[in-house]
């Protein structure tokens, strides 16, 4: 993630957040079929996606790539542990942030704390 930080300087930063949950055969199934079909899909983000209201269940097949937030929204509904009642195309990185806390778990999940990776300096 590049971030703004002190003196316009930007940072890449690598964080990490753990999902506790349930992970039955059949779900584990399930995301490994979605891990094989958006496979080497390329990182993409467009006003269209982020303009798009209808609730019109997502085909993977049919989506040419994934936003970072929106391919982790996508699992976490695989998963059964967001509801499936908004477009992934409309979760943000700020959903999964602590300090903001707009995701809505259900079936007993939840994010563990966040953990910093690394933070190199951006390249020249």
């Amino acid at each position: 993630l590049w971030s703004r930080g002190l003196g316009d300087v930007y940072k890449r930063q690598i964080l990490y957040r753990a999902l506790h949950c349930e992970r039955p055969a059949y779900l584990m199934e399930e995301l490994g079929k979605f891990f094989s079909i958006v496979h080497g899909k390329p990182h993409t983000l467009n006003l269209c996606k982020l303009c798009k209201f209808t609730n019109v269940p997502e085909d993977p097949n049919k989506k040419k790539g994934y936003f970072c937030s929106e391919l982790i929204a996508s699992i976490y509904k695989i998963m059964k542990v967001i509801p499936d009642n908004k477009l992934s195309s409309r979760f943000y990185p700020r959903d999964f942030e602590a300090k903001y806390e707009s995701l809505e778990f259900i079936n007993e999940a939840y994010l563990l704390s966040l953990i910093h990776i690394s933070e190199p300096t951006r390249p020249e």
